[in-house]
C-alpha cells in the first residue's frame, strides 16, 4: 500500500513514460517512410538495371557483327531504357535529400556515383554507332554502372531497421545480382556466338558467372518467402532454363579452332533474355511484397501510435481525480477504488514498457540475422579486393582463388575470406 504523494509520483512516471512511448513510435515512423521512399527507389532501380542489362548485350552483339546484328533491336532498346531511366531520375528528386544520418549518406553517395556514370551513357552510344569502341570496354562501362545500381539497393537493405523488409530487401539485391551475372553470360556469350568461337578465357569467364549465378539464387531461395521460392522454382524448371543448360553445354565443350554457326547467337539470345524476363517478373513479385510490407508497417505502427495516446489521454484523466493532500506521515494505504484503478493502470504501463523491450530484443535478433548475409558479402569482397591488390589479379581470379580454397580445406567461402583478411592485418600491421 502507498500513500498519495507516492501515488502522485508514481502517474508522473507513467505519463512521462507514455510521452516517450509515443516519442519512439512517432520515429519508427518516420523511418518507416523513409524506407517506403527508398523501397520506391530501389524498384526503379531494378527497372532500369533490367533495360540497361538488355542495352549492353545488344550493343555488344552489334559491335562484334560489325553492325550486322540487331541494328534495329539495338535503338529500340535505348528508346526503352530512356523511359526508365526518366522515371528513374524522378525518383531522385523526389528524395528527401535533407535528411542526413549515416545510413542515408551512403545510400546518396551510391546515387550520385551512379549518376556521375550515367554522364558517359550519350558518349558510348555515340561510339557504339561509329564502332569506335572495343566490346570490353564497353562492357566494362554497362557492368560498372550496373554495379553502382546495385550499391544503392545494398545499402538500402543495410539501413533498414525492421527485420522483415531487410530480409526482402536481402532477397531482392541477390536476385538483382544473380540476374546481373546472368546478363554479363547472356553478352559474353553472345560475343562468342556472334564471333563464332569461343577462346579458353571467354568459357572460363563464362563458367564464373553461372557460378557466380548459382551462388545469389541460392541465398535468394533461402531468405525468400515460400511464395517466392516456388516462383523461382518455376523459373528454374522452365524451357528457357533447360534450352540454356543445353546451350552451356555448348561452350563449354566448343573447341578454339571449332567454328560455330553465327545464328546461333539470336538462339543464344533468345533463350537468355527468356530466363532472365521470367527473372525479372520474380523481382516484381519480390517488390509487390516488400512495398505491401511496407505499408502494413506504417499501418501497424499509426495504429499503435493511435493507442499510446489514447493511453496519455486517459492517464491524464486519471492524475486529475488525485486529491493533493498533504500527509504528516508516510501511510502505505490505498484509500480508495480510484488510487486501485491508477495503480493498476499505472501496472499495465509497466507491463506495456516491458512487452515493448521484448519486441525490441527479438526484433534486434532478426534484423542482426536478416543483415549477416550483407555483413558476408562485404568481408568476402574485402578478401577480394586483398587478394586483387597484392598478387596484381582480376576480380575473377581472386574469387576463385578463394572459391578453390574453400573445395580444397573443405571450409565455407566467409571463413576463408575472413582467414585471409586476418592474416593481411597482421602482415600490414606496424611493428612496435
Amino acid at each position: 500500500m502507498f500513500n498519495q504523494s507516492l501515488t502522485t509520483n508514481m502517474f508522473d512516471l507513467a505519463t512521462t513514460t507514455e510521452h516517450f512511448l509515443i516519442a519512439a513510435k512517432k520515429a519508427e515512423i518516420r523511418s518507416l517512410d523513409y524506407l517506403l521512399s527508398s523501397c520506391q527507389l530501389v524498384q526503379s532501380t531494378t527497372e532500369l538495371i533490367h533495360e540497361l542489362q538488355k542495352e549492353r548485350g545488344l550493343s555488344n552483339s552489334f559491335l562484334v557483327s560489325s553492325g550486322e546484328r540487331f541494328a534495329s533491336e539495338l535503338q529500340a532498346e535505348r528508346t526503352q531504357t530512356d523511359a526508365v531511366l526518366a522515371g528513374f531520375l524522378q525518383h531522385i528528386r523526389a528524395l528527401d535529400i535533407e535528411r542526413s544520418d549515416s545510413f542515408s549518406s551512403n545510400v546518396y553517395s551510391r546515387i550520385a556515383s551512379s549518376l556521375h556514370l550515367l554522364e558517359a551513357l550519350p558518349a558510348i552510344r555515340d561510339k557504339v554507332d561509329r564502332f569506335e569502341v572495343q566490346v570490353d570496354a564497353n562492357t566494362d562501362y554497362y557492368s560498372r554502372l550496373m554495379e553502382s545500381y546495385l550499391a544503392i539497393i545494398f545499402e538500402t537493405a543495410d539501413l533498414s531497421t525492421d527485420p522483415d523488409i531487410t530480409r526482402l530487401l536481402v532477397a531482392l539485391f541477390n536476385l538483382v545480382q544473380g540476374k546481373e551475372y546472368a546478363g554479363l553470360e547472356r553478352a559474353w556469350g553472345l560475343i562468342g556466338f556472334t564471333a563464332g568461337h569461343f577462346s579458353t578465357l571467354e568459357q572460363e569467364r563464362i563458367q564464373t558467372f553461372q557460378e557466380h549465378q548459382a551462388r545469389c539464387f541460392g541465398i535468394f531461395a533461402d531468405v525468400s518467402s515460400v511464395k517466392l521460392a516456388k516462383a523461382w522454382r518455376e523459373v528454374e524448371c522452365s524451357n528457357a532454363t533447360q534450352e540454356l543448360v543445353r546451350l552451356r553445354v555448348l561452350i563449354e565443350r566448343a573447341l578454339l579452332k571449332e567454328a560455330l554457326p553465327s545464328s546461333m547467337s539470336e538462339v543464344w539470345f533468345a533463350t537468355t533474355t527468356a530466363r532472365i524476363d521470367a527473372t525479372r517478373q520474380v523481382e516484381i513479385l519480390v517488390m509487390e511484397e516488400l512495398l505491401s510490407v511496407c505499408c502494413e508497417k506504417q499501418r501497424l505502427a499509426q495504429q499503435e501510435l493511435q493507442r499510446h495516446m489514447g493511453c496519455l489521454q486517459s492517464l491524464s484523466l486519471h492524475s486529475e481525480t488525485l486529491s493533493p493532500r498533504p500527509s504528516a506521515t508516510f501511510s502505505f494505504s490505498i484509500e480508495s477504488e480510484q488510487d486501485i484503478s491508477n495503480f493498476a493502470k499505472a501496472t499495465t504501463l509497466y507491463e506495456l514498457v516491458n512487452n515493448q523491450a521484448k519486441r525490441i530484443k527479438a526484433v534486434s535478433d532478426e534484423l542482426a540475422k536478416a543483415k549477416r548475409t550483407l555483413e558476408e558479402r562485404k568481408v568476402i569482397e574485402r578478401a577480394k579486393g586483398v587478394i586483387m591488390v597484392s598478387q596484381k589479379v582480376s576480380e575473377e581470379v581472386a574469387y576463385q582463388q578463394l572459391r578453390k580454397a574453400a573445395m580444397n580445406k573443405s571450409k565455407r567461402l566467409i571463413d576463408i575470406a575472413e582467414n585471409v583478411i586476418s592474416v593481411y592485418d597482421m602482415v600490414s600491421a606496424p611493428s612496435k
